[in-house]
């Protein structure tokens, strides 16, 4: 990830690092105003909600439990302007790309957010 040219970038690249590090280390992510599901979770699409400003979304989904795929991101407002349509549709089709034989999980959020299984 790029260091940010000005203060401000490099304050909101070091948030963004401060965000996905918490997850990883397994901070309690089962909360809709840090992880929510896309298309009331009928598709196994989640976006990550950078709430912090610029405000950006990161799009995936889980491969297995504790295991996210980002395959898309964007800003917040640039959403809001042309609907969440089209991202979903990117996200759907990448997937399909690179997992070709195995759709999202779509469990609840509670059993994806659990530690990574790595005995699969």
């Amino acid at each position: 990830m790029v260091d940010g040219k000005t203060p401000a970038e490099q304050k909101y690249f070091a948030g963004t690092r401060a965000f996905f590090s918490t997850f990883v280390a397994g901070a309690d992510f089962d909360d809709d105003d840090m992880l929510k599901a896309l298309s009331e979770g009928k598709d196994g699409l989640w976006e990550f909600r950078i709430t912090f400003q610029p405000q950006w979304r990161v799009f995936g989904g889980f491969l297995r439990n504790g295991e996210f795929v980002a395959l898309a991101q964007a800003k917040r407002g640039d959403l809001q302007k042309s609907s969440f349509g089209p991202i979903i549709m990117l996200v759907k089709n990448r997937w399909k790309s690179l997992f070709p034989d195995q759709s999202p999980l779509l469990s609840p959020r509670n059993t994806l957010v659990q530690d990574f299984d790595d005995d699969i």
